[in-house]
């Protein structure tokens, strides 16, 4: 078990090496081909098997990941586009006031348009929330990074969070205002917290929030070793589900199963105003 495992994993992991991403008739075939042999039990079949179903496995996720990319020949035009803001947007307050975001796109002009979730930069004196539903014309770019070698791949990242392309607003129409309830919630922490010169860690921790954690915030983080609590994780979930269950043992001693539907909910609702990150 432990030698197909290794085996499915190299499978994987070629993927990763790979110049460009094989195609996808050649990793089914393979796959195919492996089922037969070992149907038939030839030898070493089974180990090939798990080698192409690493293979096909990695092979769809990247495809799954890439698919809605930009196409390269709608880069720098003009697109007009249509959807709903997606988690909480950013401001920074320089040149005149700038806001950052994740776009859900519904609805694209232009042939061939396909991304689905965009980074978007909008300046602009309006007020951009999660759930708010717009028309905008945007300029957009294919994820890519600056080759800098040991830099951020900022690239890689916009890939692996399920962005398909960056770009800038020119214009915008706001069409509908649905605030979502996490956002509401989002935001009445910011306001019961403003005063607290620790309110961009608490946020960070109660709900996700880490955009107003600053460059000496991180750096602090950094060196003391601690930039993984503000990551939300199993661990944050965990802690969250154990003291759910927890309290629902100190309320419910004889009962089996409200602890359990209480550690649950708990997790449950503790990710969900993480933003299921």
């Amino acid at each position: 078990m432990v030698s197909r495992t290794i085996t499915a994993a190299f499978g994987i992991g070629c993927v990763a090496l790979l110049p460009e991403l094989p195609p996808l008739a050649l990793v089914v075939a393979a796959l195919l081909l492996s089922l037969f042999c070992a149907w038939r039990r030839y030898p070493f079949s089974i180990i090939a098997l798990c080698f192409c179903g690493g293979l096909a496995y990695g092979s769809g996720y990247v495809y799954w990941l890439t698919h809605n990319i930009l196409p390269e020949s709608l880069e720098g035009k003009t697109l007009v586009i249509r959807g709903r803001v997606d988690g909480m947007p950013t401001f920074n307050a320089q040149r005149g006031g700038t806001w950052r975001f994740n776009f859900l796109v519904g609805h694209c002009a232009e042939p061939g348009c396909r991304p689905a979730r965009v980074r978007l930069s909008y300046r602009t004196r309006q007020r951009v929330e999660a759930g708010q539903e717009w028309a905008l014309q945007v300029r957009m770019k294919q994820p890519r990074s600056y080759a800098n070698p040991g830099g951020f791949d900022y690239g890689r990242w916009l890939v692996t969070s399920g962005i398909h392309a960056s770009g800038y607003v020119r214009e915008g129409k706001l069409v509908a205002h649905h605030t979502s309830r996490r956002a509401g919630v989002v935001q009445y922490l910011r306001d019961r917290l403003a005063h607290l010169s620790w309110q961009p860690l608490l946020l960070a921790l109660a709900v996700g929030d880490r955009e107003r954690l600053s460059d000496a915030d991180w750096e602090v983080l950094r060196q003391s070793g601690l930039s993984h609590l503000v990551a939300i994780s199993g661990l944050h979930i965990g802690i969250a589900a154990g003291l759910g269950l927890l309290i629902g043992r100190l309320l419910s001693p004889l009962s089996v199963y409200a602890p359990l539907v209480l550690s649950l909910s708990a997790a449950v609702g503790y990710a969900w105003l993480a933003g299921f990150s």
